[in-house]
């Protein structure tokens, strides 16, 4: 995530900072709030679980408005707070604040986060979803409507039916600037209305309905701001002609809800695409245009999704329709129980390893299209992937950091399934990629002894999850360490209560492989100053997530190598075809970007759908998903 995402939603980033709770979280009193100015002093309360506990907190934006975590909204922020852990400040850059408890260690969470106007971006008429999971696996939520007006500059407009003239609301105007990274979006209100604070810049908009049950995406349109002067842009959209609805469901009638659901043209003339996800009945509806349409609830539209029941498949996988204009179609999908399974362990250095992604691959050689089975190991480092019978081709693990050993090709491949086979002893053996990923380092007081018990604290801004806010502790001589974490840009502190640290903070690009010592902090009275370390070279092939994602009309797509390499990056439509090459030669060492401006090999748009682009070398493949929107 950049930096200016970051600023973009720091109203979010202020929540997980402050409320933490099992029960009886709330917002200046209440469990929903609506903000409508700024300044305003945000103070978050909650009742505990067991005094001492760390509590996790995760934020969303609620993307559909329906006031639910769904498959929709996506993780933005991840933190945790620590009952009795005050807050560690940066005195260079408060955005690198560790928030922190006021109270002492009660079993109760109060801390204080002021929003200034100039540090909210996020448009009005959104809303926070803010879940807080305790260490006993209890949960709490709180709610946040935002409604506080854009300050200028910004770009406005209104949103209408081009046929009837009338507003729609909950449209999403999606905003890109093209000299940099930035992105904003915006959301429409009951009278068809937007506004978003912007800078100075060229940008390219697009106006989309999230998730495509009425009206068609907007055509691209671009507009300049320039000495601080406002603009106004207006999107009129087209209404579907037609609708898909349809139930997902098990094969006893329970509903099953959260499936994304996407339909596609087959006519490159007339390219659309569009999704919708089922509710909690199992049902769904899908606006579509004339023609051939493809409507599929495929695993490759869901992965990684938490409502997929384990072990199942969707049958169909796929329903092909011919779409005639007014007319309504229905689609119905079963998930069916797999009776044939592959299983094994993931393990490093002996222990389990945990949340490993396991990729079972069915080539057709015939039309070079592929079936992908997908799961991951449990705590235990297990896991059991469901198949069909036949010829799995190549059975792959892969997890961020970790380089497999065993088997020394890497994957099994050629893996034959009978009906009712259950195939055993896939067993993956992992070691830290590069060696031991780590930081390590001492606390120790002015005197110079060891610091014990002291809090130390490290957060991945690559990694909105437990596995980027590490937290640990010092032993008796003040030493601590983290192994085996991700790489990523980090920036640490301790905490010990009646004492401040020099440096305040730390920061410092951490590479895979990478084993960062002399992380070291002085217990005193007054403040430190961060300290910046320079970034390490990139040690392993790394391919990261692409930015931003969903997009419209462009992506960029970032890759790093430890030396000079051959190297293909090529994307592939949801159905394994590929679609173009983006880079085929020799690349020096390095970090590299690479933008895709979402046409074929031909020069030609392709339709909005998930894509896939996969980074192969000579020696690794490495493939990712992204999202087009239209």
């Amino acid at each position: 995530m950049t930096k200016k995402l970051t600023i973009l939603i720091v109203l979010l980033i202020a929540l997980p900072t402050l409320v933490l709770a099992v029960t009886n979280a709330k917002v200046n009193g209440q469990k929903e709030i609506t903000i409508t100015q700024l300044p305003v002093d945000l103070v978050f309360t909650c009742d505990l679980a067991a005094a001492g506990n760390k509590v996790a907190l995760e934020y969303y934006i609620d993307m559909d408005n329906d006031g639910v975590i769904g498959p929709m909204e996506e993780i933005v922020e991840f933190f945790y707070l620590t009952d009795g852990i005050g807050w560690i400040k940066d005195p260079a850059d408060s955005d690198n604040d560790f928030a922190g408890d006021e109270t002492g260690v009660d079993g109760k969470i109060l801390t204080t986060f002021t929003i200034d106007p100039e540090e909210v971006l996020l448009p009005t008429g959104m809303s926070v979803i803010v879940r807080l999971i305790d260490e006993d696996g209890s949960q709490d939520f709180i709610k946040m409507h935002i409604q506080v007006q854009p300050r200028p500059p910004f770009i406005q407009g209104k949103v209408t039916d081009k046929t009837s003239g009338s507003p729609i609301q909950n449209i999403f105007v999606l905003i890109s600037n093209n000299d940099n990274d930035d992105s904003y979006f915006g959301v429409t209100d009951q009278d068809g209305n937007y506004k978003v604070s912007v800078t100075n810049g060229t940008y390219t908009l697009v106006a989309v309905q999230f998730p495509s049950v009425n009206y068609q995406s907007s055509d691209t349109l671009t507009v300049t701001v320039s000495n601080d002067q406002s603009q106004t842009v207006d999107f009129q959209l087209n209404a579907f002609e037609s609708t898909v609805h349809g139930s997902i469901k098990k094969m006893d009638g329970t509903p099953v809800a959260g499936i994304m659901v996407f339909a596609l043209s087959t006519d490159p003339s007339s390219p659309f695409g569009s999704f919708a996800t089922s509710d909690a009945q199992g049902n769904y509806q899908i606006g579509v245009s004339p023609g051939q349409v493809i409507v599929s609830p495929s695993p490759m539209f869901n992965m990684q999704n938490e409502y997929w029941p384990s072990d199942h498949y969707i049958d169909p996988e796929a329903d092909t329709l011919m779409v005639v204009s007014g007319q309504n179609y229905t689609a119905d999908f079963v998930f069916k129980p797999y009776h044939s399974f592959i299983t094994g362990k993931c393990t490093v250095d002996g222990e389990p390893l945990p949340d490993v992604q396991i990729t079972g691959m069915a080539m057709d050689m015939t039309t070079f299209q592929f079936r992908m089975y997908m799961t991951i190991t449990d705590a235990n480092g297990e896991f059991s992937l469901g198949v069909f019978p036949g010829t799995i081709s190549t059975l792959v693990a892969y997890k961020e950091g970790f380089e497999v050993t065993s088997p020394m090709t890497g994957s099994y491949m050629q893996i034959n399934v009978a009906p009712n086979q259950t195939v055993t002893g896939k067993d993956f053996q992992f070691q830290a990629a590069g060696g031991v990923t780590g930081i390590a380092g001492t606390v120790t007081y002015s005197d110079g002894s060891g610091a014990g018990n002291v809090y130390v604290v490290a957060e991945n801004y690559f990694e909105e999850s437990p596995e980027g806010f590490l937290i640990t502790y010092t032993d008796g001589s003040g030493n601590y360490s983290f192994e085996n974490i991700l790489e990523g840009d980090y920036h640490m502190g301790v905490y010990l209560s009646g004492y401040s640290s020099d440096p305040a903070q730390r920061e410092f690009y951490l590479s895979v492989g990478v084993n960062i010592t002399g992380q070291d902090f002085v217990l005193s009275p007054g403040t430190g100053v961060a300290m910046k370390d320079k970034p390490f070279q990139p040690t392993t092939i790394h391919l990261f997530q692409n930015f931003p994602n969903p997009f419209n009309p462009t992506t960029e797509i970032r890759f790093e190598l430890p030396q000079p390499e051959n190297v293909t990056l090529s994307i592939f439509n949801a159905s394994g075809q590929l679609v173009k090459v983006l880079q085929n030669g020799r690349v020096n060492a390095g970090s590299h970007v690479i933008e895709w401006d979402g046409t074929d090999q031909f020069g030609k748009k392709v339709v909005s759908g998930i894509y896939f682009y996969q980074l192969k070398t000579d020696n690794l493949q490495q493939v990712k998903r992204m999202i087009l929107t239209k």
